[in-house]
């Protein structure tokens, strides 16, 4: 492996739904474009988590905003998508496999339990996209 490069694709802002971010993955597209995506959230596995993406058109040298590409997934109330991780199954056409957590209504129960060294229930699931990587459709 050799690192041909280094920077930041977003940073967190304090105080607000994107403070913390984790969960980070970044794949290259057929065509050359590097999409990022990761999770977002105002703490750290909180129930406003939320999937953001970035896309670079330049090999990673700029980024564009972030944008939210599961739609107002708040809607969604206890149910979170925690990660997704993203492939390109032919030209144009994205698959996202997400894993998705019941947070059983209590949005101060955490993901992972250090107590008892569980976690909450969790799904998983395929999103395709549409709209130009945009936008993927519902889990399911």
């Amino acid at each position: 492996m050799r690192i041909l490069g280094q920077g930041i694709i977003y940073s967190g802002i304090e105080g607000t739904h994107h403070a913390i971010l984790s969960f980070s993955s970044v794949v290259q597209l057929m065509k050359g474009t590097l999409l990022a995506n990761f999770q977002a959230s105002s703490q750290k596995n909180n129930t406003d988590s939320h999937i953001l993406m970035s896309r670079s058109f330049d090999g990673g040298k700029t980024w564009e905003e972030p944008f939210a590409p599961f739609g107002n997934e708040t809607l969604w109330k206890e149910r979170v998508i925690h990660l997704a991780y993203v492939s390109e199954v032919s030209p144009g056409r994205l698959i996202a496999n997400l894993l998705w957590c019941d947070h059983l209504g209590d949005p101060s129960l955490e993901f992972f339990n250090p107590a008892t060294e569980g976690v909450l229930p969790i799904s998983i699931y395929l999103s395709e996209s549409m709209a130009n990587f945009s936008i993927f459709g519902p889990p399911g």
